[in-house]
């Protein structure tokens, strides 16, 4: 565990994971552009099972790069609109 670090999802400091945004073919480019979450195991266990939660992360993290960068460097980036 990183010190300062909290699940994103419940606030809980122990036993962390990192959670890249979008997986599969875009797991890479969620590290590349910093797009990592850290969640409790009990939280990212949540995530990999409800794709509710997971659709939500994914347009949370969207909108963090877009805010920083812009829209169509997001498409040219990942491809499509999460």
């Amino acid at each position: 565990m990183q010190s300062g670090k909290r699940c994103f999802i419940c606030n809980c400091k122990e036993n962390l994971t990192k959670h890249e945004a979008f997986g599969g073919c875009n797991r890479q480019k969620s590290m590349e552009w910093g797009l990592i979450y850290y969640l409790c195991v009990m939280c990212h266990r949540e995530v990999t099972d409800n794709e509710k939660i997971k659709k939500k992360l994914e347009g949370f993290a969207r909108s963090k790069f877009i805010m920083n960068y812009d829209a169509d460097l997001f498409l040219k980036e990942f491809g499509r609109n999460f």
